[in-house]
């Protein structure tokens, strides 16, 4: 595991290796985060990271470094990084402490960060088109087009019909099978209720309304409009 290590160098030698070239082969003590020591550790920098940190090599020299173990031999990687702790804040949006978090006094970055996640996850990912809801569509404009790849194809302006009784335009396709499922009822004019999911911006119809599934859209009052509406 790569680490913050802070040493005092006492003994320091440069050698001479067939493989790796000149390196650093140094005792030190280490200073340890509950402020004890050890002392006689091994320290070794190779090539590049050596470089990186040559001029801090010095004996009776102070230094904290980045590092890591390798057997009973600490190697020296580079500088210390303070990059560790910006990635943990960029994963939780929130720097505090545990307990802060489990009493819910989380900053309101971090409730941000879970409510979108949230959201996201009833919502289903549109742009890879998962999460299946049953939606009701007010059908305009019904064609039937034609693909090299997938054959006679149905594309129709709509509007979703929402929870709370707005419509907003949808493009809304369906191909092959999932289709011919519902054909007789993709007429201009008709309102139907349909299994659908999303494709990036298009509801694309997946069959039947099913029985077993929400009766409405968990996009509800977040569908967005269609540009070529």
């Amino acid at each position: 595991m790569l680490f913050n290590a802070t040493v005092t160098l006492t003994t320091i030698e440069t050698r001479c290796s067939t493989t790796q070239g000149d390196y650093t082969y140094a005792k030190a003590q280490l200073h340890k985060k509950d402020g004890s020591t050890r002392d006689g550790v091994t320290i070794m920098s190779f090539g590049p990271n050596r470089m990186t940190v040559l001029d801090q090599f010095e004996a009776g020299r102070k230094i904290t470094v980045h590092a890591v173990w390798d057997d009973h031999v600490l190697k020296i990687l580079g500088p210390a990084k303070v990059y560790q702790r910006a990635r943990r804040q960029s994963k939780t949006g929130f720097t505090g402490s545990a307990s802060r978090r489990k009493t819910g006094n989380a900053s309101p970055a971090y409730r941000s960060s879970r409510t979108t996640a949230a959201s996201r996850s009833s919502m289903g990912d549109r742009s890879k088109g998962n999460g299946l809801f049953q939606a009701t569509v007010l059908l305009n404009n019904v064609e039937t087009r034609t693909s090299a790849t997938k054959g006679d194809y149905t594309y129709a302006k709509g509007r979703l019909v929402r929870r709370d009784g707005y419509p907003r335009p949808v493009t809304v396709m369906a191909f092959g099978p999932q289709r011919a499922s519902v054909i007789d009822e993709l007429v201009s004019g008709h309102t139907i209720k349909v299994c659908v999911t999303w494709d990036d911006r298009v509801l694309k119809i997946i069959g039947p309304a099913r029985t077993k599934l929400d009766t409405s859209s968990p996009d509800d009052g977040l569908a967005e409009l269609d540009p070529a509406a």
